[in-house]
């Protein structure tokens, strides 16, 4: 064999060994995602489904990591057990869980599917670049939302002068200024259409009684419901109390479809797209190396109006026209 032969013959075979490992080197190794707190139920369905809209699949593309804490009072614990696994991106709900991770890590990437005031609260320098290791959604900054719940509930009963608040975006499960903003928004919006507005903290299902006789006492002609940890172990309670009343209500957030007891009206952004817009900046991150400060913390891209009209006939409530043609979804 000349050395021209030699030389191709070798190549070749160089080929056929290096091939393999240059095949396994390329293949993408499943990347560990952290989730903050406990994803389960449609949560957890909504996200596998966000994931493989952008073309990513469990168990092939990426693993989860849990804390096997569910959303409550242990948000730090959970962080803690998160960031002890060394995920390679952390997603996670709340401002309060998204800065007990930070405070653990500034390398680790994390992103937000919802969250309050992410640059009032320290979590970013700014929507627009939020410059550390967080990035995601923010539902209520600069949204006006709480205003717009005060409103929505005067449409539905022009007639109201003064409007109750379970304020449940208190701390210590929530910061102290996202309260002070979601208060000062709630004001704001009482103060343009001449209603009386009494605020009145849950913090804790524990406290619901003393809650309710202190909205009882102020005599609300309808009803904010905040969405936070302190309602929700017991809104079929609060919800039972209101009807008692005949106080309408809306709420922030969609509450479970299953629950028997509905708030008369839902309006905010949909949780659903929410989680698959955060499961792209997932995406981008781990697949494509984004940098989390350099993309834009995201506020919703719309918000939903729903109506519940059995809830609306156990109130004894006719509910005007013009807000049926509004809602986004009339359940019957």
């Amino acid at each position: 064999m000349g050395a021209s032969a030699r030389r191709r013959f070798l190549i070749r075979a160089g080929a056929v060994l290096v091939a393999p490992g240059l095949a396994r080197a390329q293949e993408r190794p499943a990347r560990r995602i952290g989730v903050l707190p406990d994803h389960i139920g449609v949560y957890l369905e909504w996200f596998l489904e966000g994931m493989r809209r952008h073309g990513w699949r469990e168990g092939r593309d990426f693993t989860l990591v849990q804390p096997g804490l569910l959303f409550g009072v242990e948000h730090l614990e959970a962080a803690r057990r998160i960031v002890a696994a060394q995920p390679d991106a952390i997603f996670t709900v709340g401002t309060h869980y998204a800065l007990a991770a930070q405070r653990l890590t500034k390398r680790i990437p994390i992103v937000l599917w919802s969250s309050g005031y992410p640059v009032e609260s320290g979590l970013a320098e700014s929507l627009s670049r939020p410059g550390g290791n967080v990035t995601g959604n923010a539902s209520y900054a600069g949204t006006e939302i709480w205003g717009k719940l005060v409103e929505l509930l005067r449409d539905m009963r022009p007639g109201a002068r003064r409007i109750g608040v379970l304020m449940c975006y208190v701390p210590p499960h929530h910061l102290e200024i996202e309260t002070e903003l979601a208060n000062a928004d709630l004001r704001d919006g009482a103060r343009r259409l001449g209603v009386a507005l009494n605020i009145v903290p849950l913090a804790d299902a524990r406290d619901v009684d003393a809650a309710l006789r202190d909205l009882a006492a102020a005599a609300p002609d309808a009803v904010v419901l905040t969405t936070g940890l302190g309602i929700w172990p017991v809104r079929q309670k609060v919800l039972g109390f209101l009807l008692e009343r005949r106080w309408p209500s809306i709420a922030d957030i969609h509450w479970d479809p299953r629950d028997a007891l509905q708030p008369l009206m839902h309006y905010g952004p949909s949780m659903e797209q929410l989680i698959y817009q955060a499961a792209g900046y997932l995406v981008r991150i781990l697949r494509d190396g984004a940098h989390p400060g350099d993309l834009p913390i995201l506020r919703p891209a719309s918000f939903e109006l729903s109506i519940n009209l059995r809830t609306a006939k156990a109130l004894g409530l006719e509910v005007p026209s013009r807000l049926l043609l509004r809602a986004d979804r009339v359940v019957e």
